[in-house]
């Protein structure tokens, strides 16, 4: 599963700085990420008009 994945990724072992830094931003931010796979009445996008 897509969110396993992106989970193992995020909590993996990172050596490099900027990844680790990104990587930190996406676990806070994680739940939102996939959001729109698992609810149906969110739109992929970011704005209507994509």
């Amino acid at each position: 599963m897509l969110a396993r994945r992106l989970e193992e990724a995020l909590w993996g072992r990172l050596t490099d700085v900027p990844n680790r830094r990104l990587a930190k931003h996406m676990r806070k931010h994680a739940r939102r990420w996939l959001w729109f796979a698992t609810e149906a009445t969110i739109d992929a996008t970011n704005h209507r008009a994509e």
